[in-house]
């Protein structure tokens, strides 16, 4: 009976082990699907991001100066302009669009036109993840480059 204490003492530890992986079992699935989403969130989010800045650095320049009834689209409706996909990231697959409305010359900022954005940002996957953010922008009457005035996250 040597090395019994042994052979014992090898089992008892299986055992617990054992015990200790099924009782983590559902806990360790859990985190792994929530880090899962949490990630492919934060793609999103930085498709969205990535949309807002193409919009203030080039998409801005396809803005009509002062939108009026004839020009082809509706002021109140907005106009969509989408994303090039060389703005985002090859991996994962992302994709935005930026829909811009016109609010009015701006009586805060004289000599500017207000424009509301609406900023989405998607990650196409087994799941489809979006983030979507509003910002304010002034874009000069003599057409320089828009100024961020205000934003909030809305999903």
């Amino acid at each position: 009976m040597r090395g019994g204490a042994t052979l014992l003492m090898a089992v008892a530890v299986l055992a617990l082990s054992a015990a200790a992986a099924w009782m983590m079992q559902r806990t360790v699935l859990r985190e792994l699907a929530v880090e899962g989403e949490a990630l492919r969130g934060a793609w999103a989010a930085l498709a969205a991001d990535s949309a807002e800045a193409w919009f203030l650095q080039e998409g801005w320049k396809a803005l009509p100066p002062r939108p009026a009834p004839g020009q082809g689209w509706d002021a109140r409706a907005g106009l969509a302009l989408p994303v090039p996909p060389g703005v985002f990231p090859r991996e994962p697959a992302q994709d935005g669009e930026v829909l811009v409305r016109f609010l009015g010359p701006s009586s805060r900022w004289p000599g500017t036109c207000l424009w509301r954005l609406t900023v989405v940002g998607r990650v196409r996957g087994p799941r489809l993840f979006v983030k979507t953010r509003e910002v304010y922008v002034t874009v000069p009457d003599e057409r320089g480059p828009p100024t961020k005035r205000a934003w909030r996250i809305l999903r």
